[in-house]
């Protein structure tokens, strides 16, 4: 029989690179619930989709501001429930046991000062099928609609600070 002699502090080590934070709705901000509210839109107009789904589990949520506009990113896991798609805004939809759960990704560019998006991309996936692919191509994805729109030519105030040297 075989015993771990290591450190106590490396078992907490381990756990804890395993363990993630899941972040409440309430948290969210008006963006990220927007962008929330979009993708949730646009999966229950799938064809295949008859159920409806809620938002079970919200994995990842970032929200970096630019001088030109917010950038949001999310990820997020959508479980069935026991409503029909038509119904996916009620609150007393209740989440089945259904195995079949879908992984989504959302990343959105919204104009400065405002909540108009600009750019976006939003996928969801069965949790089954996502991929290291599929999760390299949403990185790809969302580097592009982050930097969508940056202009060199086109500043705003504040997009640089100056710095007054002591040498003069």
């Amino acid at each position: 029989m075989t015993r771990f002699t290591g450190a106590p502090w490396m078992v907490c080590v381990l756990l804890s690179l395993t363990v993630y934070a899941e972040i409440p709705k309430n948290e969210l901000t008006d963006r990220q619930t927007q962008a929330v509210n979009i993708v949730m839109e646009h999966f229950h107009k799938r064809e295949h989709i008859q159920n409806a789904f809620n938002v079970f589990s919200i994995t990842e949520a970032t929200e970096t501001e630019f001088s030109a506009g917010a950038f949001v990113h999310l990820q997020f896991t959508l479980k069935p429930t026991t409503c029909r798609k038509h119904q996916w805004k009620q609150p007393d939809c209740k989440i089945t046991k259904d195995p079949r759960s879908f992984h989504c990704l959302a990343c959105f560019k919204f104009q400065y000062g405002s909540h108009q998006v600009m750019s976006e991309v939003k996928d969801c996936v069965l949790q089954r099928h996502l991929s290291a692919e599929r999760k390299q191509k949403w990185t790809e994805s969302c580097s592009e609609v982050k930097h969508k729109d940056e202009r060199p030519g086109l500043l705003l105030p504040g997009v640089y600070s100056f710095l007054k040297s002591g040498n003069q």
